[in-house]
Parts: C-alpha cells; sequence; structure tokens
C-alpha cells in the first residue's frame, strides 16, 4: 500500500513540476493599418497590434489597468513572454501599450506598434501580382518556462481599411507552428495589387498604338518611305510610352509579364517594316498577296500573343 502511495506522490509532484515549467500563452495580432508597400525593396510597412494572455504567478486582490510608460515598470516586476518578430527590419516603433491584470491572475497585454516586415517578393506577374507578407512571432531570450502559444480567436479582427491606392488585402491566415524547439504563430497576409492604373493609362494605350500602326497595311500603293515612317513614329512612341512609365514599373532581372507584353509590341509594330522592305524587294504581284495575308494575320498573332504571355506567366 506505501508503494502505491508513493508512486502516486511522485505522480502528483511530476505533474505539478511539468505545469510549473509550461506557461501556455494566448496571442493574436491583428494589422491595423499599412502604411506603404515597396516592392522593389521587398519590405511593406505596417502597423500592427498584439495581444497576449498569460497566468500570473500569484492573483491580484482587486482588477489593475496599466498604460503607457507604467506597463514597463510592471512587466519588470512580473515574468512575460518577452517575444521576436523574425522578418522584422530596423526598430519596432511602439505607439500603445496597456496592461490588465484581472484578480483570477490573468495578464491581458496589448501593444500597438508600426514596424518594416522584410520578405520576399516574386513580380513575375506584376502588374496582375499578389503578394504574401508572413509575419512570425517567437519567444526571446531566456525564460524559466517552456512557452506554449494559443490563438486568442476572440482578438482577431478583419483588416477593414482601404487607404492603399495600389494594393487590398484579400486574405489573412493566422497558423501555429514550431522553429528550434519554441512556437512560432504565423501570419500570412496576402496582398492583391490594383491594376486599374496599368490597365487603363498603360495597356490600352499600347494597344491602341498597335493599332494604329496595324493601318499601314490599309496602304500598299503608298510610297515605301511613307509607310516606313508611320511603322518608325509607332516605335518612337513606344520608346516615349515607355520612358514615360519607366517609374511604375520594377526594376528586376528577369521579364515580367508587363515587360513581356511590351516586347510583344514591339514586335509587333516593328515587324511592319519588314513586311514593307520585302513588298519591295519581292515582284509587285506578290505586294497586294502579302498585305491582305498581314491584314488578317497580325490581330490573330496579337490574340494568340498575348494568350500565350497569360499562360505562361500566371502558371508561374
Amino acid at each position: 500500500m506505501s508503494k502505491k502511495l508513493l508512486f502516486l506522490l511522485l505522480c502528483l509532484v511530476t505533474c505539478y513540476s511539468f505545469a510549473q515549467t509550461v506557461r501556455e500563452v494566448g496571442i493574436a495580432i491583428n494589422v491595423n493599418n499599412v502604411n506603404a508597400i515597396y516592392p522593389q525593396e521587398e519590405v511593406a510597412d505596417l502597423e500592427l497590434s498584439v495581444h497576449m494572455r498569460w497566468q500570473a504567478d500569484s492573483p491580484s486582490n482587486h482588477s489593475e489597468y496599466y498604460q503607457g510608460p507604467a506597463v514597463d515598470e510592471i512587466l519588470k516586476k512580473i515574468w512575460w513572454p518577452y517575444y521576436q518578430i523574425l522578418e522584422l527590419r530596423g526598430k519596432i516603433n511602439p505607439q500603445l501599450k496597456s496592461l490588465t491584470i484581472s484578480p483570477t491572475g490573468q495578464v491581458d497585454y496589448l501593444e500597438t506598434f508600426n514596424i518594416q516586415i522584410e520578405t520576399p517578393m516574386d513580380l513575375h506577374q506584376f502588374p496582375f501580382d499578389k503578394q504574401m507578407i508572413p509575419i512570425r512571432i517567437t519567444p526571446f531570450g531566456y525564460s524559466p518556462f517552456e512557452q506554449k502559444y494559443f490563438i486568442l480567436s476572440e482578438k482577431i479582427q478583419k483588416y477593414v481599411h482601404d487607404n492603399l491606392d495600389e494594393w487590398q488585402i484579400i486574405g489573412e491566415e493566422h497558423t501555429l507552428g514550431d522553429r528550434q524547439n519554441k512556437p512560432v504563430y504565423n501570419l500570412n497576409v496576402q496582398f492583391e495589387r490594383r491594376s486599374g492604373f496599368y490597365l487603363y493609362k498603360v495597356i490600352i494605350p499600347l494597344l491602341i498604338i498597335i493599332a494604329i500602326s496595324h493601318g499601314v497595311l490599309w496602304l500598299p500603293y503608298q510610297p515605301a518611305i511613307n509607310r516606313l515612317s508611320l511603322v518608325l513614329t509607332g516605335l518612337l512612341t513606344l520608346v516615349a510610352f515607355q520612358w514615360a512609365v519607366s517609374r511604375e514599373v520594377p526594376s528586376v532581372s528577369y521579364i515580367t509579364l508587363f515587360q513581356a507584353f511590351l516586347l510583344f509590341t514591339y514586335f509587333l509594330v516593328g515587324s511592319k517594316a519588314l513586311i514593307i522592305v520585302l513588298g519591295e524587294l519581292w515582284d509587285k504581284k506578290y505586294l497586294k498577296k502579302i498585305t491582305d495575308f498581314a491584314r488578317w494575320f497580325y490581330p490573330i498573332m496579337l490574340i494568340l500573343g498575348l494568350l500565350i504571355i497569360g499562360v505562361v506567366y500566371f502558371e508561374l
């Protein structure tokens, strides 16, 4: 009987020791504001709120509430789950801190700050690209307790602001993970570029330039120099247009969807000069056949080219 009692006591001591060395920490991250996104620098400037909840070592006789600098003084006296943001670039700029301790010993901590998150961005599908910005929080520094995260679902709020002209948030995903035997809270924020600017001020004008240059095929009996002048005018217009929108195009080493489309427009306009030259070199009786063929061939090639570019880039 005494052995069974001793065994039970050992089990109780083990369970108590485990309970004392593991602290459950509730956590929730909310995106309050998106200040800016810099795709070329691969940086997002965000305002975040971090909610944390844990159990204090001893209960309080009454409710306590602190904010501002007083929070830092209280945190020096009690244990709290100090954390780090893995993708942080630069320093955290705190905006607001508050701490509430309930009579049961439950501690609720809220911190609001501005940060810059550094993350790789894939611009192959520019200007119809989507980006995912990961925000990961994990314990930092020494702690006498092993921390175990859980998600504070009731503290998660959907981002409702719509202050960015170029981007919009289309989804958020809150998950838990593990990194080097430490818990990790993951918030993946999905952004989608508003492509209206590039569609109405870049892509459609380029299509109009292509259509105007196509008119040279309806002037087969005009002098070649006149038809070549029309083609060269279209090419110069493309060059000037490209220079005008160069500030809006990301400077990357690979070819984006937009750059592929721009190169395709150069080919469509410039190849008409080759048609004019061939028409002059060959027998005049072939000029009408070449022109008639090119009149329907170019529109088909334009449609097929756009389809191929779309399929290739949206499969990346």
